[in-house]
Formats: structure tokens, C-alpha cells, sequence
């Protein structure tokens, strides 16, 4: 006589005991039983399934050039824990900014469920791309299945097209003016506003008016551009 035991369906994390028993034995040995136990793990590791901005992605509308809010998150196909792993940004100025800039970008790493998200400690600034690199998480299974291949995706904050007056905003001080993207994108060159806007009656970098004060942009060869 044969008894074959096949492996129930069930979830990971569950355990299930399968007893067999054949009353209708009828040899000397009477009824036979068969126990066994099965245990699930889940064997199989997490995938990326989705990430925002998606690759590639060029943003050209915003109102603050100094501060452009853009949402960093990657999504999963299951639950994952979203203490493991890494979750970088890095940033590096496009070839139209005024400054050179590179390096990573503090922040922090947070989320529920099947999504991570990544907060930054300042603004996004435009004139510049951000990477995104994410690699090493894991499950939420007891085995901990981990990421097989990680995911590297990037995003542009294009820049603006510079002026040649600004409207002082609250706020503002020459460094910040001069640090825009849209005036120099270096706040090392404020004191060539001061320069320039020196002979306006109403002008005292000291003491500048939002909202009514507009001050000139001076650009080209005779300011060693």
C-alpha cells in the first residue's frame, strides 16, 4: 500500500500539519497514518515596479528657481523594509548654470508599505540634475529577500532664462539675488549688482524694497563674462 502526501497551498509565514489516515486497511497491520508538516517561507526578492520623476524626466515649470518641490519615491512589488537598503541623491549643475556644482544631497529616507520616499534637507534648486540611486533593500519576509538589482534614475530642473532686470523680493539680499539661477547662479558676484545699480537714487544694499524695487543685471564682457 502507497500513501502519497501532496504539499497544501498556503501563505508565507504559515505552518500546516497534514495527517493522512487509511481506515480501510484491511491487512494484520490495521489502519495506517501518515503526519507530516509543512512550513511557507517566501523565497522571492523584491522588484522595482515603478519610480518617481521617472527617468529622463526634464522639469520646466515652477515658481521659485531657488526652491522647486519635487517628490523622490520608488515603488515596489510587495511590502519591503524601508529601514534597509540605500537610497542616495547626488546632484551635479547642467552646462548652462552659472555655477559648478556636484555632490550628494542630504536628506531623508522614509515610507510604509511598498513605497520608499526621499526628503531633502533643502530645496531642489534649478540648473541642476539629481540621480537617484537605490540598492540592498529587503522584504518584509522572515527570510529577508534583498533587491537583486538595484535601480539608478535621474532628473533635470532645467534653468531659466536669465534677466536683465529683478524685482527684489522678500527676503532677498544681493548674495540670494545673485545666487538665482535666473540672475548669476554665483552669489560670489553681488557686489557687481551693487556696482551696477549704485547711481539709482532710492539704491542702499543694506536696505532693499520688495515688490518695488527692481535692480539691473549687467552682463557681458565689460563684467568678465
Amino acid at each position: 500500500m502507497e500513501i502519497t502526501a501532496m504539499t497544501p497551498s498556503g501563505m508565507a509565514g504559515e505552518s500546516v500539519s497534514v495527517v493522512v489516515t487509511n481506515n480501510g486497511n484491511t491487512k494484520p497491520e490495521g489502519t495506517v497514518t501518515m503526519s507530516q508538516k509543512f512550513t511557507y517561507t517566501d523565497a522571492t526578492a523584491p522588484t522595482i515596479t515603478g519610480v518617481s520623476p521617472s527617468d529622463g524626466t526634464v522639469i520646466s515649470e515652477y515658481e521659485d528657481s531657488l526652491s522647486v518641490s519635487v517628490p523622490i519615491s520608488v515603488t515596489f512589488s510587495e511590502d519591503v523594509d524601508t529601514a534597509s537598503g540605500s537610497l542616495t541623491v547626488s546632484v551635479e549643475s547642467t552646462p548652462d548654470s552659472g555655477t559648478q556644482e556636484s555632490g550628494a544631497v542630504a536628506g531623508t529616507v522614509s515610507g510604509s508599505g511598498n513605497t520608499i520616499t526621499f526628503t531633502p534637507n533643502a530645496p531642489y534648486r534649478s540648473g541642476r540634475m539629481y540621480t537617484v540611486n537605490i540598492s540592498g533593500v529587503k522584504d518584509t519576509a522572515a527570510a529577508g529577500n534583498t533587491l537583486e538589482s538595484g535601480r539608478t534614475f535621474s532628473f533635470t530642473i532645467s534653468s531659466p532664462e536669465k534677466v536683465d532686470r529683478y524685482l527684489v523680493k522678500e527676503g532677498d539680499t544681493l548674495p540670494i539675488i545673485a545666487s538665482r539661477p535666473e540672475v548669476y547662479d554665483n552669489e560670489k558676484l553681488w557686489p557687481r549688482l551693487a556696482e551696477a545699480n549704485q547711481d539709482d537714487y532710492d539704491f542702499d544694499r543694506r536696505r532693499l524694497y520688495p515688490g518695488r524695487q527692481w535692480l539691473w543685471v549687467p552682463r557681458g564682457s565689460a563684467w568678465g563674462d
